[in-house]
Parts: C-alpha cells; structure tokens; sequence
C-alpha cells in the first residue's frame, strides 16, 4: 500500500522530487532506529561474501565494511581469515549493540563494531579493504563524491562494493541514489586507482537502461 502511494504521488507534476526526497528521509531515520533483527530470519548474503573473499589478497590485513549491521558478514569473514582484523561501522545502534553482544559472548577479537555514519571521521578508516553492500545507496551525488575523497586515500588495497550504479555518468534519483561509482572513483582517486564494473542479476535493482546492481571493484594502482 504505501508503495502504491508513493508510485502514485510520483507522478503528480512537481510532487516527485519531493516524494523521493521524503522516503529517503525516512528510510534514513528508519535504519537508524529499526531494533536488531532476528539471527535466525536473516540469511547470509553468500554471494557477497564469496565475492569480497575472491578478491583479498592476504591473509594479515584489516578490512571495513560500510553498512555492516550486526557484523554478520564480518563474523563470516572473521573466522575464514583468522589473522586479519574487521571493522563494521553502521548508523543503526540497535544492529551494533546486538552484534557487539554477541561478539564478546563468543569470544571473537578480530571484529569490533562503531555505531557512526560513513562521512564521520571519528574512528580511523585506515584499512586495506573496504566494502559494502547497498549501504551507499542512501548517500546523496554530493555525498558519495565527499565518501570517496575521504576514505580513497586511507585504503591500501582496494573497494570492493556491491551496489546499485548508474549505466551511464548521471546520478539517478528515486528513494534511493544510483551512481556512476567507478567514474566518479577514478576521478577522486586523481590516477591512483583504477575501477571496473560487473552488472549482476540484482533483482528488484534492475531499471533499463537507468541503473543496476553490480560488483564494483576500485583497486589502488601500484606503484612499479
């Protein structure tokens, strides 16, 4: 129903921007806000892990993930790469107390978890990875540009982010943004990193030949 609504009042003449505006919004106060779901109704994305798996190089590195929730993903990885250290930073305090809880129930010292916004600079982004998965969505073109000028320069090795992007070099708007990621990477990386772009069978992020979900991958260029 409030689908329904919302797709009704898009097409109202000067209604649309205002109602994808307000959604956003709201999704943002949402997530911050929504309790910690249930462990046992959350399936593991396995596609993304085996996906941010394939591309790490190293067995000793540190790695954070933008959106991490209750650190899920993170405790995955954690026990697959014992010797490496992950980061999990997320706005939805709920999600992080849980995992936070559950983390030291179990004894796991290579996962900590920060309850603070991607743009903040409060804890240290210094890592060799850092990855995502439809967390940047809700970050508006003047963000994802401020995201990646800010942390591009603390990741040593790459970003390895499943999103929704932009098919072409706009920013697309609706309750969610879809950005030409790779491009506008490159261009804040200034010549130190190189992108590439794999659409994937994304289901509900699919819009012809507006926007689609993807694995991006945005690797630092070594220097020879």
């Amino acid at each position: 129903m409030f689908y329904q609504l919302y797709r009704a009042a898009k097409r109202i003449p000067g209604i649309g921007a205002l109602a994808d505006m307000v959604l956003r919004t709201t999704r943002n106060i949402f997530w911050s806000l929504r309790p910690a779901p249930s462990t046992s109704l959350v399936v593991l994305p396995e596609d993304y892990i085996a996906f941010v798996e394939s591309h790490i190089l190293d067995d000793v590195f540190t790695l954070v993930e933008v959106g991490a929730g209750d650190g899920r993903v993170l405790r995955q990885l954690a026990a697959r790469f014992p010797a490496a250290h992950f980061i999990g930073v997320d706005i939805q305090r709920a999600a992080v107390a849980e995992g936070s809880r559950h983390i030291a129930e179990y004894g796991i010292d290579n996962v900590e978890l920060v309850c603070a916004s991607c743009l903040e600079d409060t804890l240290s982004w210094s890592c060799d990875y850092l990855i995502s998965r439809t967390a940047l969505i809700y970050l508006n073109r003047r963000e994802i540009e401020l995201f990646l000028r800010k942390r591009l320069p603390e990741v040593r090795q790459a970003l390895l982010l499943q999103e929704v992007v932009s098919l072409n070099t706009d920013t697309h708007a609706s309750h969610f943004f879809a950005h030409p990621l790779g491009t506008l990477a490159e261009a804040a990386g200034q010549g130190a990193f190189t992108a590439s772009t794999r659409l994937v069978d994304y289901g509900p992020w699919r819009r012809g030949n507006c926007w689609s979900g993807a694995e991006v991958i945005i690797r630092r260029i070594k220097a020879t």
